[in-house]
């Protein structure tokens, strides 16, 4: 009989947690290499860490809607919930029920429709 402690389900977890981080890095290299070298490695390790931090919080968990997440945050800013569907945006990301990838799927359609594809960014009063 096989015995796995949780200490070691713990490690399979990083390990699928990093090579997961090791894609979405990749990704953004490709996809946005402008974004990518303005942050470097760290900077964008720590963004994917800050995204998956508020998917989490969001019960987005899984990996395509992760990424889509995370293609948003890129794409519109991290500051798109200061958009006008600001209000929209959090109760959708709050309802208990939706699967996480419809909630990113509605996001993503709703900004990109409303916005052309424009970058949301705050506006410094000061």
């Amino acid at each position: 009989m096989l015995t796995i402690r949780n200490d070691q389900l713990a490690s399979f977890s990083t390990a699928k947690k990093a090579g997961y981080v090791d894609r979405l890095l990749l990704h953004l290299e490709a996809d946005y290499p402008s974004w990518y070298a303005e942050r470097q490695k760290r900077g964008a390790v720590a963004f994917v860490e800050k995204v998956m931090d508020i998917g989490e919080r969001h019960n987005i968990r899984g990996q395509a809607a992760v990424s889509t997440l995370v293609d948003l945050m890129v794409e519109f800013g991290e500051n798109f919930a200061s958009s006008p569907d600001r209000e929209w945006a959090v109760k959708l990301l709050a309802h208990p029920s939706l699967p996480d990838q419809i909630k990113v799927s509605m996001l993503a359609e709703r900004l990109r429709a409303r916005t052309g594809g424009r970058r949301i960014v705050e506006i410094d009063a000061g």
